[in-house]
């Protein structure tokens, strides 16, 4: 016979009615949750994002949090992908705004 867990929670039986049916769930839609998503639809996935705040982007958007990490350490860039097509994006919208030139990292391959 097994034994149960010291710490259980009893619950009554219900029936709950599933409003949808996915490959793949996200919960949040900060800047991981949003590349999460695009990744799995672009892999062919049925996504869905949920959110509890009315906006994505996490504290990018909502927290007011205006500079994004350059993405690199202190030899090369060490992120890229999703987050490039972001900030690409951002850039042909007029959204993306940037260092000064002394201050942007360079990548060696680039110089």
């Amino acid at each position: 016979m097994s034994q149960q867990p010291a710490n259980v929670i009893t619950e009554a039986a219900r029936e709950t009615p599933v409003v949808a049916e996915t490959d793949v769930l996200v919960v949040g839609g900060g800047p991981a949750g949003l590349c999460a998503a695009i990744a799995a639809a672009r892999s062919g996935a049925r996504v869905i994002l949920t959110e509890r705040y009315p906006h994505l982007g996490g504290l990018a958007s909502g927290g007011e949090v205006i500079v994004l990490d350059d993405m690199a350490d202190l030899h090369e860039k060490t992120v890229g992908g999703l987050s490039d097509e972001i900030v690409e994006r951002l850039d042909s919208l007029g959204g993306a705004v940037y260092p000064a030139v002394t201050d942007q990292f360079v990548s060696a391959e680039a110089a």
